[in-house]
C-alpha cells in the first residue's frame, strides 16, 4: 500500500479511502481497543485492497513479571460494486494476529491468523465521490484452525509453567475458531 501510494509510477486506484473504525470481533475483543486505523484502494474496474492496524491491548498476570502482546493487522481484497457514491465491497478478509510474551528474559511468539468472506457498504456525507468525508459498515465472518499452544511449553521452572498456562489460555480463550465481526468507519475518500 506505501509503494503504491508513493511510487512514481501511475498508480491503479482510481479511489483512496484513509479512515478511522471501531471494530467488534465477537470473542475476541479483549485482544483489542476499539480502535483501528484504515487505508485502502480501489481501481476503475473495481477491483481493490485495504489495510488495517487494530489498537491492542497488552495481557499482564498480576503477580508475575511477564507480559503479552499483540500485533494485528487486517487485509481485505474485494470487488466494488458502485451507484455514485454508494459502494460495495464484497470480498475476502484475512486477520493476522501475532502474540509475543515474555517471562523473565524467556520470548515466545504464537501467530493466529482468520480468513472469511466480508461485505461493506459506504457512502459519502456530502454526496461527491471522492474528496469527502465518507463512512462504512464492515460485516465480516472469519475463521482460524484448531490453535495449538504445545509450542509454549518453555521451561521446567512451576512459576514458569504457571504463568505460561495463564498466557496459553488466554490466547485460547481470547481466538475462537470461528468469529462474526462489525466494523464501522469514517474517514476521507480521495
Amino acid at each position: 500500500m506505501i509503494f503504491l501510494l508513493f511510487s512514481s509510477s501511475s498508480v491503479f486506484a482510481e479511489t483512496w479511502d484513509f479512515g478511522i473504525g471501531i471494530p467488534y470481533s465477537q470473542g475476541r475483543m479483549k485482544n483489542y481497543n476499539p480502535l483501528q486505523l484504515e487505508m485502502g484502494a480501489a481501481s476503475v474496474k473495481g477491483y481493490g485492497v485495504s489495510a488495517s492496524v487494530q489498537s491492542t491491548k497488552v495481557h499482564t498476570v498480576s503477580g508475575f513479571t511477564g507480559k503479552l502482546k499483540l500485533t494485528s493487522y487486517d487485509f481485505h481484497l474485494f470487488y466494488r460494486i458502485e451507484k455514485y457514491v454508494h459502494r460495495w465491497d464484497v470480498g475476502v478478509s484475512t486477520n493476522l494476529n501475532e502474540y509475543f510474551g515474555k517471562i523473565n528474559k524467556t520470548k515466545f511468539s504464537k501467530d493466529v491468523t482468520y480468513i472469511g468472506p466480508m461485505v461493506q457498504y459506504s457512502t459519502t456525507i456530502q454526496g461527491y465521490d471522492r474528496e469527502d468525508v465518507y463512512y462504512g459498515v464492515r460485516v465480516f465472518i472469519v475463521s482460524t484452525s484448531k490453535i495449538n499452544t504445545n509450542s509454549f511449553d518453555l521451561t521446567d521452572d512451576t512459576t514458569f509453567q504457571s504463568e505460561n498456562e495463564n498466557y496459553k489460555s488466554y490466547i485460547k480463550d481470547n481466538n475462537p475458531a470461528s468469529v462474526i465481526g462489525l466494523n464501522i468507519t469514517i474517514g476521507w475518500r480521495l
